[in-house]
């Protein structure tokens, strides 16, 4: 058994990704640029298969640099592109020349994608043909985590796990021993200036917020929201404020800008509404820096928390996760302690639970935009001790017993939840 402080940072450290664009996209791209590395020869073909939940968060965001929507122009861009190591930041990568010959690969119809039927959240599968031999990766599990190449029908890596798996995301015996206390103990007492990730994550969430409140991108829910503040329609309280940066920060992301975020869990929605919210309110009440990084930790951990009961990728909105934890990050921030993080817990919980994903695209930047005004709701009235109590719905007498309630019913209703929304999402595409 690791040392408490060990899994806390393991955690941390291996849930957080540089990603550019929606890391579904990004993890298609990937595992092409996988494929290519081991193909030679003139290509003929790239099959793409990929679970309910992929191609659910696939269909309708747009990739960087491309700016179009699909898993075909994914997997085609990552294939020309090939540079594997750059993992989910690959697109950031893409030339012109590039892009164009993505999209020449696609009006060639050298790119096939089809439903995987599996139960895995996370699963994706491209096989290359060429004249010379075919290549196959498989990527299941963790957006970035291999599990298997195959070239010419022989194994060259199977079962391989990435630190995201090893240390923080499967081995559920170990990771059942680490508690809400223990990482608030975490980020009290850890020196977090070692962990780069976290000022990484504090200065791309600012400039992607910035871009999204100065550029017409996608919906336009912080930008439009900031203007209506300036013409005195709305007023420019916490909640707004916070709810408003990092709706913008969303906004440009889903519309595939070219700007890095880190993402949480595999999510840079997850990851922007994590810390963002954070930002805008330490702006608001001048705390130290130093305080920032502590909450923004916080809110990183808390999210990473709650994911490993719900899984990576299911039918609840992610931003109910990170949510939760930006609101545990805002008690940090107003020191409102150990009882006041487990009451905005309850507050967000018994509040934002049943909000459906329907896929990445923009207007998870509304929801992202609602679930960041109620962050900041559950933690002003959690640290003036008020929370929703265990006589209310599925809220348990702690913390950790509800997010457990909550884990359960993510997964115990997705299966059936996303094959309802993946068939009404699939179905707009057969109208006409």
């Amino acid at each position: 058994m690791k040392d408490i402080n060990i899994l806390v940072k393991d955690l941390l450290c291996n849930n957080l990704t540089r990603a550019v664009g929606c890391t579904e996209p990004a993890a298609i791209g990937y595992a092409a640029a996988c494929a290519r590395k081991y193909s030679k020869g003139e290509l003929k073909s790239i099959e793409v298969l990929v679970s309910a939940n992929i191609l659910k968060n696939a269909m309708a965001v747009q990739i960087p640099q491309i700016r179009l929507a699909g898993i075909n122009y994914a997997a085609a861009l990552g294939f020309v592109i090939g540079n594997p190591g750059s993992k989910l930041a690959l697109f950031s990568e893409a030339t012109e020349e590039t892009v164009k010959k993505a999209g020449e690969l696609v009006q060639a119809g050298k790119i096939g994608v089809n439903l995987k039927n599996t139960d895995k959240p996370v699963y994706i599968e491209i096989t290359v043909k060429t004249d010379e031999n075919s290549a196959r990766v498989v990527i299941e599990d963790g957006h970035t985590n291999i599990g298997l190449i195959e070239v010419d029908g022989r194994v060259i890596s199977k079962g391989e796990k990435t630190p995201e798996l090893k240390n923080a995301g499967t081995d559920e015996d170990e990771q059942c021993e680490i508690t809400i206390k223990d990482i608030y103990r975490f980020v009290n007492e850890y020196p977090l200036h070692e962990i780069e990730l976290l000022d990484e994550s504090i200065r791309t969430c600012r400039e992607i917020s910035r871009a999204g409140i100065e550029n017409q991108y996608g919906l336009e829910v912080g930008r439009l929201m900031n203007e209506y503040i300036r013409k005195g329609i709305i007023k420019d309280d916490l909640a707004t404020y916070a709810a408003i940066l990092t709706a913008a920060a969303c906004d440009a992301r889903m519309a595939g800008i070219n700007m890095p975020v880190i993402a949480n869990s595999g999510s840079g929605n997850q990851g922007i509404s994590a810390a963002m919210p954070l930002i805008a309110v330490s702006e608001r009440i001048m705390v130290p820096y130093d305080k920032l990084r502590k909450a923004v930790a916080m809110s990183h951990l808390m999210t990473m928390y709650i994911k490993k009961f719900t899984g990576p990728l299911s039918s609840v909105c992610g931003a109910v996760a990170s949510a939760t934890g930006a609101g545990c990050g805002i008690v940090i921030l107003m020191d409102g302690g150990l009882s006041g993080i487990y009451y905005a817990i309850q507050n967000v919980m018994g509040n934002l639970t049943g909000m459906i994903c329907d896929g990445a695209k923009a207007s998870c930047a509304l929801k992202v935009y609602t679930c960041t005004n109620a962050a900041v709701q559950a933690a002003l009235m959690a640290i003036d001790g008020k929370y929703v109590r265990e006589t209310d719905g599925f809220i348990e007498t702690s913390a950790e017993k509800t997010i457990r309630n909550y884990g359960f019913f993510a997964k115990s209703c997705s299966p059936c939840n996303d094959k309802v929304i993946l068939d009404l999402m699939i179905s707009k595409l057969k109208v006409g």
